[in-house]
């Protein structure tokens, strides 16, 4: 029997897609719980145009992150923070420090998104990676001066 899906299935598939299965399954088990419809024209038509609006859906998500990729690209945060006579910090920068300070800015940043090696802890520029979703990234420069 055909059924489209109506969650997804981990041993059948997406929520959406059209799948085969067997007749006493689809009407004891799928279709009681409502995981699954029988796939008849309707149900197809409107399988179909849900696909449609994820995948538009899916593109204008990318567009928004390129868009915000390359506004961020290169883009220098800077930090006044009071640090010992070698340079140390006295108080790390922190990926979430960075995000606070780049929502400030207008960039709707996640602390999770920013990739450090380990907290900032000198004084000087360094360069951070900002990783987005679809693969994209970008890197800001992190400006740490010293607080008089």
């Amino acid at each position: 029997m055909k059924v489209v899906l109506k969650k997804t299935i981990p041993e059948l598939g997406n929520k959406g897609e059209v799948c085969v299965v067997a007749d006493g399954y689809a009407r004891n088990y799928l279709i009681p719980r409502g995981f699954a419809e029988p796939a008849t024209t309707e149900a197809l038509q409107l399988a179909g145009k849900e696909k449609v609006e994820k995948e538009k859906a899916a593109e204008q998500d990318l567009a928004h992150v390129e868009s915000i990729a390359s506004a961020l690209e290169g883009q220098s945060v800077e930090f006044l923070v009071k640090a010992s006579e070698e340079g140390r910090l006295y108080a790390a920068i922190t990926p979430q420090k960075i995000s606070t300070k780049l929502k400030k800015n207008g960039f709707p940043i996640d602390q999770k998104q920013i990739i450090l090696s380990g907290a900032l802890k000198e004084l000087g520029d360094h360069e951070v990676l900002v990783r987005f979703p679809h693969g994209l990234e970008a890197r800001i420069i992190v400006v740490v001066g010293e607080e008089l």
